[in-house]
């Protein structure tokens, strides 16, 4: 079911909404295994491998406790998951809600110069549709049938979207990706996590990613 909120990012939408959706899984949503995966209701598994995690981090009890709202922010890329699995953990351990975000880079003013106004709109518009879609798709073979989630696809300056996100849905944790590149690459791709890790009030966890 949609949620709909307004937000402070320059969302893709024509009236400035970040484009919220809301999931839970079947049954009352609360989460009791915590050795596996659920089962999804074809039998199959979310690829996603949190057991080996498990045991260190119900240990930490008190931190456990602590957390009732979790934000994970993706690209949908390979070297994400591992940070997803950490997301989907600790939710399921702290029995936690689960905001999975998105966030688009805006066009440069140079680019919207290039551009025609009514191409640009087509064209932000067709970026948002393929977004959403595989914000879907990747929730549903990630998170579906585990835990209560919601997702949005917002777009801004990254490091900026996620903090006032975090903050928006009152999380108690942003958990990221990051990687193990230097030089070039390092300067722009990973400088969203160190600025994320920086300036945010919120703790960060940054889960190394698959280079």
């Amino acid at each position: 079911m949609a949620d709909p909120r307004s937000g402070h990012g320059s969302a893709l939408l024509a009236d400035h909404q970040h484009r919220h959706h809301r999931h839970r899984p079947g049954g009352n949503g609360l989460v009791h295994a915590v050795d596996q995966e659920p089962a999804r209701p074809d039998g199959s598994r979310s690829r996603l491998n949190t057991d080996k995690r498990t045991m260190k981090l119900q240990r930490n009890e008190a931190v456990m406790k602590s957390i009732t709202k979790i934000l994970y922010a993706t690209d949908f890329s390979e070297s994400s998951l591992p940070a997803a699995e950490y997301a989907l953990l600790l939710a399921r351990l702290a029995g936690a809600e689960l905001h999975v975000l998105h966030v688009l880079g805006e066009f440069t003013d140079r680019r919207k110069t290039m551009i025609q106004p009514e191409s640009m709109a087509l064209l932000e518009r067709e970026v948002e549709i393929q977004s959403l879609k595989a914000m879907e798709d990747f929730c549903r073979e990630h998170f579906a049938a585990t835990v209560p989630y919601t997702n949005a696809v917002v777009m801004g300056i990254p490091f900026q979207e996620i903090i006032r996100q975090a903050k928006e849905v009152n999380a108690d944790l942003i958990v990221v990706g990051t990687h193990g590149r230097t030089g070039l690459e390092h300067v722009m791709v990973g400088s969203t996590a160190e600025r994320l890790v920086r300036r945010s009030t919120v703790p960060v966890l940054t889960v190394r990613g698959k280079d």
